[in-house]
């Protein structure tokens, strides 16, 4: 007979994951951009030049990340704010965004232990507020 090969990693939402420490950035049971919502997804803060974080343990278990990326449609005009992601203190992703310009992404997290993603505002006197849109990994289940 067939022989199905079920490969152990399954992508889930990466907001099933407990936080390990986060600052000015928080997880939403939905986030709009582009007049798109997105559930469980998280966002950032709003304040120029401070950088906000979240991370989460991933205990090496996950090989990717993939999620919409942009800035929540709450943001001013013109404002800008970028998105960084990191594997074990290694950047694998940055982009800077603008309303409503957002972009699909996936990164390889190498089976890092901490994930960590940074949000900064660009723009002074501007609110941005850098979101990920449903963000999941790719982990051994």
């Amino acid at each position: 007979g067939d022989v199905f090969h079920v490969t152990p990693y399954e992508w889930v939402d990466l907001t099933t994951y407990d936080v390990a420490n986060q600052s000015d950035m928080y997880e939403a049971s939905s986030a709009t951009m582009n007049g798109t919502d997105y559930s469980d997804s998280i966002i950032g803060n709003y304040y120029y030049n401070t950088p906000s974080h979240i991370e989460y343990n991933l205990d090496h278990q996950c090989r990717a990340l993939r999620g919409t990326f942009g800035l929540d449609d709450d943001s001013e005009t013109d404002a800008q704010g970028t998105l960084n992601v990191l594997a074990d203190g290694t950047s694998v992703f940055t982009q800077s965004y603008t309303v409503p310009h957002t972009s699909h992404e996936s990164m390889s997290l190498n089976n890092a232990f901490k994930l960590r993603i940074e949000a900064t505002d660009d723009t002074p006197d501007l609110v941005a507020k850098p979101t990920i849109g449903t963000p999941q990994v790719h982990c051994y289940q």
